[in-house]
């Protein structure tokens, strides 16, 4: 399991697992670090966000927080893929899908990620931004809390989530301001992110122990 949300969730739904489980997080490959090239968006502070966007990634809440927030001098970066056509503004920029391989520097050029995803479960883009050094600010339902842990700003967009059946692409809808007072405090972030617990070293040691106590050995 990717998260304790992903254990409530299985335990709520299909009852608890009879077997051996753990719950390991997603990681990121060691060139997602702080360290490397960036890329210069041009902005005095740069709010990142990125996914394959669809309805319950909550991008259109996102935007409307960043235009509520209304710093003239910050701006809004989004990577990925989206089906809908996003409003034009000088302080947005939608650079759509970017290579694997390119990524690290584009995440480095941001001052803090942003993730509002309904009940996401273990979210890669948040553990990539963490990696590079980005304090990140997410929704407080599912479980992208979990791994971002003191390295940002928890958001309560809605009201808690109560492991019943939902309609995951039908997402209540965040009330702009609350975005905006979330992207102030994380865009004036002042302490260092540490993330090495996300590294795909630590992560691949995280399997390996788990498979040592199921053989025994």
């Amino acid at each position: 399991m990717q998260s304790e949300f992903d254990r409530n969730l299985f335990n709520n739904f299909a009852g608890e697992a009879n077997c051996p489980a753990t719950v390991i997080p997603n990681g990121a490959p060691l060139d997602f670090s702080p360290e490397g090239p960036k890329i210069d968006y041009g902005f005095s502070k740069t709010l990142l966000c990125s996914s394959d966007w669809r309805t319950h990634k909550r991008l259109k809440c996102i935007i409307s927080g960043f235009l509520e927030y209304g710093d003239p001098k910050a701006g809004l970066v989004v990577l990925g893929n989206s089906s809908e056509k996003p409003p034009e503004h000088p302080n947005i920029k939608y650079i759509g899908r970017i290579h694997p391989a390119k990524l690290p520097e584009y995440l480095r050029g941001g001052d803090a990620f942003i993730h509002l995803s309904w009940l996401d479960h273990c979210p890669n883009s948040v553990v990539e931004a963490l990696c590079c050094g980005l304090p990140v600010l997410c929704s407080h339902n599912g479980g992208t809390k979990e791994i971002v842990k003191d390295n940002g700003v928890i958001l309560k967009c809605e009201e808690d989530y109560n492991f019943k059946k939902v309609a995951l692409y039908n997402p209540p809808e965040c009330e702009k301001k609350t975005v905006a007072a979330g992207i102030e405090k994380i865009l004036a972030w002042n302490k260092t992110v540490e993330a090495s617990y996300l590294q795909i070293n630590h992560i691949a040691r995280k399997y390996a122990e788990f498979a040592q106590g199921l053989s025994g050995k």
